[in-house]
């Protein structure tokens, strides 16, 4: 995740790919025009801890971000319909069910 998260924003050379650095980078970046939308494909196959983590590093920096009319939105992907991700920054985490395709 950091390797791809690095080479896809604006992060610095010196980015640790760590937890604590992914927290000051996005504190610290630049969002441009309309906003910044970060995707997280297979979030499921992280580790749990690592999974809540990030998910709360992304809510709390980008309400940070809105108190500056800046924009910065995580999406996540997952594969398995039984995922569950608890409280994110003390907000529940609501999922869209009809969106999950279903294989016959």
């Amino acid at each position: 995740m950091h390797k791809s998260l690095k080479r896809e924003l604006p992060f610095p050379d010196y980015y640790g790919n760590n937890l604590d650095a992914l927290n000051d980078c996005l504190s610290e970046i630049d969002i441009l025009g309309e906003g910044l939308v970060v995707v997280l494909r297979n979030f499921d196959m992280a580790a749990e801890e690592i999974r809540q983590k990030t998910a709360d590093i992304f809510a709390n920096n980008s309400r940070r971000h809105i108190l500056f009319g800046r924009k910065l939105i995580l999406l996540i992907q997952v594969s398995s319909r039984d995922f569950n991700l608890a409280t994110v920054d003390s907000c529940p985490v609501l999922w869209n069910g009809s969106e999950f395709f279903i294989s016959k």
